[in-house]
């Protein structure tokens, strides 16, 4: 994945909606699907008290809203819609998962070598087979920028991936029925002509930006090869964007997710925010950093198993000034749930 489409990648995983799928909109999703959505919002969600592989993007002239947040925070020459009534808009962002902060916990480095000590030593991947397969769920809101109004969809989606050893494969993505926050975006939308759901996109995968078996378990050496497409002079928190970039491209066997650990142990300005549970209802440490890279400031997270190590989700939430989008500080402006990974003998088959 060049810069351009990890920018890409940014602009489209954000917004995502605490349920944005009414009932009929999981017709056509197939079991295991309509399993993983029921998991996640099945999830106890605590009131919002103290208060983003590239996807396809939704229609030929709808972005994702971290780089249109980026262009107005600095004051670009973008008109913007403020999107009324308010409500209905920040009615669409989730609140914060609830962390549990644990004053005596030690640094943030010493437990990601812990849980580095336990990914070396976790079960092996499930399946066999020469593609490696790995499914997601996530939100995202796609938003066209018009001559004189920034209108906005969210789109649930749920990726499957299949890679081979020479960087091929195949990819299906499942969007289902967008959700508006006004009656001017989904006119919007719908002159566009843009797909209104569910949609099922199966599409080959042509490259990787990390050819599986390619990475090193060294950490130092790993750490050098995760810049590939992530520039460290933009700062810590590209770390993260690497990692979790990997995790969203193909499996990570436990000696390889070991070393990831071990990077990660290395990065400055990681902080442990305390114990979660994550959207699908499974047990995690957080760990987060802050940064303004993509326009806004910004708490990027990242939740990994306590048992395993293995990476469970990637969160981003504002922690200052949204510019000029129409969201609230402290606003959850993307998450990407990471569900199943491992061998298949083929590009169809799931482990």
């Amino acid at each position: 994945m060049r810069r351009s489409e990890t920018a890409a990648r940014d602009v489209r995983r954000t917004l995502a909606a605490h349920n944005p799928v009414p009932a009929p909109a999981v017709e056509g999703l197939d079991e295991r699907a309509r399993g993983d959505l029921a998991a996640i919002l099945a999830v106890p969600r605590e009131a919002p008290a103290r208060r983003s592989p590239a996807h396809r993007a939704p229609a030929r002239r709808w972005v994702l809203a971290a780089g249109v947040a980026a262009a107005l925070a600095v004051g670009g020459t973008v008109a913007v819609d403020t999107l009324r009534p308010p409500a209905s808009v920040y009615a669409a962002t989730p609140p914060e998962l609830a962390y549990q902060p644990e004053p005596a916990a030690p640094p943030a480095r010493a437990l990601l070598l812990r849980l580095a000590a336990k990914a070396r030593t976790a079960p092996p991947l499930p399946g066999r087979g020469p593609y490696g397969y790995v499914r997601t769920q996530g939100w995202y809101l796609g938003t066209r920028v018009g001559d004189d109004t920034v209108t906005s969809a969210v789109l649930p989606q749920q990726s499957e991936r299949w890679i081979a050893a020479d960087g091929t494969g195949r990819v299906r993505t499942t969007t289902l029925p967008p959700v508006f926050p006004d009656a001017a975006s989904r006119e919007a939308w719908e002159d566009d002509d843009a797909p209104r759901g569910p949609h099922v996109a199966d599409e080959r995968a042509d490259s990787a930006m990390w050819r599986p078996g390619s990475l090193s378990t060294d950490p130092v050496r790993l750490a050098r090869q995760l810049e590939k497409g992530h520039p460290p002079g933009i700062g810590p928190v590209e770390r993260l964007v690497a990692v979790t970039d990997l995790a969203r491209e193909q499996p990570i066997p436990p000696a390889l997710q070991s070393a990831v650990l071990k990077v990660l142990a290395g990065t400055p300005t990681l902080v442990y925010r305390g114990g979660v549970t994550d959207r699908a209802g499974r047990k995690g440490l957080a760990f987060s950093i802050d940064s303004a890279y993509s326009g806004l400031p910004t708490r990027h997270t990242v939740i990994f198993a306590a048992d395993t190590g293995r990476l469970l989700g990637y969160e981003e939430v504002l922690t200052g000034t949204a510019g000029k989008l129409n969201v609230r500080p402290r606003s959850v402006t993307s998450y990407t749930v990471f569900l199943h990974s491992g061998r298949t003998p083929n590009d169809r088959a799931t482990p």
